[in-house]
C-alpha cells in the first residue's frame, strides 16, 4: 500500500484514506487548524514537495493534500470519544471472555452429562440380580407344551379356550418374576394388583419377542436353559399348534397386527435378554396405559410408581447406550413408544374378539380377572 499524501509506505485506513503513520498522526494533530492561520513555505505560492523523503514539510500544503485527498476531520476522536471507545473495546473483550468462558462451562457440563450415561458397578449388579430374577422365575412353572395338548376338537369353545390356556403359564413366570424385583414387591398389595392387572399383557409381548421365529412367525416357548436349541422337535411342534389355533380362532388382521409387531420388537431387543427385562421393568409400573373401556383403579402411591418407572426407564436408556450410541439409543426408544401404542389397539382389538366369540363364565378365574371381565 502507497500513502496517497506522502507517496510512503502504508499499512492501513486512517481517517477515511490509506496513509502513512507519520501523515496520520500529522494529520490528527493539525486537522483543527484553519488554512488561513498556516504559513506556506514556498515564497512563490507553489506547492511544496512532501514526499516521504523530503524531512522538513510544509505544514500548509501537506494539511491541504491531506483535506483534498479526502481524509476527515470528523473521524478523529476527542479525549473524551476516544476514551469511551476504549471503554466500549474493553466491555466487548470482557463479554467476548465470558463467552468463551460460557461455552467451556456448557462442553464440561455436556461432558458430565455423557458421564452421567455410564453404567455404574451398581448398576452393573442392579441388572445381574434382574437377570437371577429373571431365570428363576421362568424355571419355576412348567412349560405349557408339557401341560396342553392342544389338540383340534370340533367344540370351537373349547379351541378358544386353549389359546387363552396357552398364556397361562407364561403369566404365572412373568408374576414370579416380578415378585422377585424389591421394588415391585415394596408396593403395597392393592397397587400390585392393579399394575399386573392392567400391564401384565403387554409384558407377555415383549417377552414373546425373544424367541419369535421371524421367518416361520412363530412364537417358542422361552426355554431359558436352552434358548438357542429352540428349534427343537417338541418345540417347534406346539408353536405351530399354537400358530395354527390363532388363526383358525381370530380374524386375519389380528393375527397380521400381532406378527408385524412382533418383527418390530424382535429387530429392537436385538436378541438380548437383558433388554426386555428391563423393557417389562418399565412397562409394569406405567399407570394409565390400558385402552380398554373400564377405568384403571387410581393408586395409593403414584408418585412412587413414577419414579420407579422413570428409574427403569433411564437404566434401559443407558443400557442401550452403552450397546450402541446415544443416538441409536434414542431412535429404539422411540420406537417402543410407537410399538406399545400399536399394541393398545392389539389389545383393545383382541378384548373386543374373546367378548364376541367366548363365553365369559367357561374362562378360568385367574385369566377371566387378567382379561378385565372380571
Amino acid at each position: 500500500l502507497t500513502c496517497v499524501i506522502c507517496e510512503g509506505h502504508a499499512y492501513n485506513y486512517n481517517f477515511g484514506q490509506i496513509t502513512c503513520e507519520s501523515c496520520k498522526n500529522f494529520f490528527r494533530r493539525n486537522a483543527s487548524l484553519l488554512i488561513e492561520n498556516t504559513k506556506c513555505r514556498s515564497l512563490n505560492n507553489i506547492r511544496c514537495n512532501i514526499r516521504y523523503d523530503i524531512k522538513q514539510k510544509c505544514q500548509r500544503c501537506r494539511l491541504l493534500k491531506c483535506l483534498e485527498s479526502g481524509m476527515r476531520k470528523d473521524l478523529i476522536l476527542t479525549p473524551e470519544k476516544r476514551l469511551s471507545k476504549e471503554k466500549c473495546l474493553e466491555e466487548n473483550r470482557r463479554m467476548k471472555y465470558s463467552r468463551i468462558n460460557n461455552i467451556k462451562e456448557v462442553n464440561t457440563e455436556e461432558s458430565s452429562n455423557i458421564n452421567t450415561y455410564e453404567l455404574s458397578e451398581n448398576d452393573w449388579l442392579f441388572i445381574r440380580n434382574i437377570q437371577d430374577a429373571y431365570l428363576s422365575a421362568s424355571r419355576s412353572v412348567p412349560s405349557a407344551s408339557s401341560i396342553l395338548s392342544l389338540e383340534l376338537t370340533f367344540d370351537k369353545m373349547s379351541t378358544y379356550m386353549n389359546t387363552l390356556d396357552i398364556y397361562h403359564s407364561t403369566m404365572i413366570k412373568i408374576i414370579n418374576f416380578l415378585k422377585q424385583i424389591p421394588d415391585f414387591e415394596h408396593l403395597n398389595d392393592s397397587d400390585r394388583l392393579i399394575l399386573v392387572k392392567y400391564n401384565l399383557c403387554s409384558l407377555i409381548l415383549v417377552r414373546d419377542s425373544l424367541t419369535f421365529d421371524t421367518t416361520r412367525e412363530l412364537c417358542y416357548e422361552d426355554d431359558v436353559d436352552d434358548r438357542y436349541n429352540s428349534m427343537s422337535s417338541n418345540n417347534k411342534a406346539f408353536a405351530e399348534r399354537c400358530k395354527s389355533l390363532f388363526m383358525l380362532c381370530y380374524s386375519y388382521e389380528l393375527n397380521r397386527l400381532f406378527f408385524n409387531i412382533l418383527h418390530t420388537l424382535h429387530s429392537l431387543i436385538d436378541n438380548d435378554p437383558i433388554i426386555v427385562q428391563l423393557l417389562m421393568l418399565s412397562m409394569i409400573f406405567l399407570k394409565g396405559s390400558s385402552c380398554l373401556e373400564r377405568q384403571e383403579p387410581i393408586l395409593d402411591d403414584s408418585k412412587h410408581v413414577f419414579y420407579l418407572h422413570s428409574k427403569y426407564t433411564d437404566l434401559l436408556f443407558r443400557y442401550l447406550i452403552k450397546k450402541s450410541s446415544f443416538n441409536t439409543a434414542a431412535m429404539k426408544m422411540m420406537h417402543f413408544v410407537e410399538v406399545f401404542m400399536k399394541y393398545q389397539r392389539l389389545s383393545k382389538d383382541f378384548h373386543q374378539e374373546i367378548k364376541s366369540k367366548v363365553d365369559v363364565d367357561n374362562i378360568n378365574p385367574f385369566m377371566k380377572s387378567f382379561l378385565h371381565f372380571a
